[in-house]
């Protein structure tokens, strides 16, 4: 039942996911609010969520892939449910991921079950229209090869946070290959909202595409700049430079 909740309170959010297939469960709905996990801890289950997928062959239904909720367990454990579209319904896999500085997943996600949903249009939120401009294509693209690579200080100068003392955190993916805007809006405060989708070319691997709501300052301007990401879905959370971290947090990467 927890789970169903953790759905209405998502799709109560303005931004839909990635494609036109996302649609609420047919019954069983309440409405409550959701367990709020830390963004590492999420950003941790989203990871090993993709990589499941990868390795179990759904890499096609990677853009489709979706982060439901999640709720604490026993000893700093967080059980995290995500749910992707395949063959007219939705897969739901759960796993579990260790809290902390430094969250890490435990053990394999494993597949739950499958879910109907009815077909409904996608929604998005009553936004004024924003051109993607060059400008905003190239920060786009900027921002993302910087997010993607193992540098984390191309993405804090990329993010050009005022707080000197801010560091950003690389996902150390691979190279970028393509970031494509799938739409932008503007939000009444007059920061941008854009859906991209980000291609990353891994070494020995087959090309992986990651769908990211982006933050956007300045959207119109002619010097527009990210300044938070996060799952589409997720408008409500997005703020300015919260994925900030000390120098001391920022993990360096093996290469």
């Amino acid at each position: 039942m927890w789970k169903a909740v953790l759905l209405l309170s998502l799709l109560s959010l303005p931004i839909s996911i990635a494609s036109d297939l996302k649609a609420p469960k047919a019954e069983n709905i309440k409405t409550a609010a959701p367990h709020q996990i830390p963004n590492g801890t999420q950003a941790a289950a989203w990871a090993q969520a993709t990589r499941w997928m990868g390795s179990s062959g759904f890499s096609p239904y990677l853009p489709s892939l979706r982060f439901d909720g999640s709720k604490p367990v026993a000893n700093g454990l967080y059980q995290d449910f995500f749910s992707f579209f395949d063959s007219g319904a939705w897969r739901e896999i759960s796993e579990f991921t260790e809290g902390g500085k430094n969250p890490e997943p435990v053990g394999s996600p494993a597949i739950l079950g499958a879910s109907s949903f009815i077909q409904v249009p996608s929604s998005k939120p009553d936004l004024s229209p924003l051109p993607v401009s060059s400008a905003l294509q190239e920060a786009v693209e900027m921002w993302a090869q910087a997010w993607c690579s193992s540098s984390s200080q191309s993405l804090t100068s990329e993010m050009a946070d005022p707080d000197p003392s801010a560091y950003f955190q690389a996902e150390n993916l691979g190279t970028l290959e393509n970031a494509s805007i799938l739409w932008a809006g503007k939000e009444r405060d007059g920061n941008g909202l854009a859906q991209a989708k980000i291609t990353v070319e891994a070494k020995k691997k087959d090309p992986v595409s990651f769908q990211l709501l982006l933050l956007i300052e300045n959207p119109g301007a002619g010097d527009p700049k990210v300044t938070d990401w996060g799952p589409t879905g997720c408008a409500s959370v997005l703020s300015p430079y919260a994925k900030a971290l000390s120098s001391q947090d920022i993990h360096q990467w093996n290469l």
